[in-house]
């Protein structure tokens, strides 16, 4: 599973994440996926294996370095988190 982080370039605040099966896609079709009140020309993606990351833990990417680190910042419920989903997963 890969977990796709979309965040502002400049500051690395991530606004949305997104987990996936599966190939990478382009980031013009990940895009899409983003609430339409985010600006996507200040945003960037980046994808990560899901092993990298930790359930309910606020993220942000290092803009420079274009790495994932953990935000120490609380956060509300629901932003920016990085929630598992008890779906069960197809093989």
């Amino acid at each position: 599973m890969r977990v796709y982080f979309f965040y502002d370039r400049k500051t690395g605040n991530v606004v949305h994440e997104h987990r996936a099966e599966g190939r990478t896609r382009p980031n013009a079709d990940l895009l899409k996926l983003v609430h339409p009140s985010n600006k996507k020309a200040s945003l960037e993606v980046l994808e990560v294996d899901e092993s990298e990351v930790e359930a309910g833990r606020a993220y942000r990417v290092d803009p420079k370095k274009r790495i994932l680190q953990a935000d120490d910042k609380k956060r509300p419920r629901g932003h920016a988190s990085v929630q598992h989903s008890s779906v069960a997963r197809q093989s």
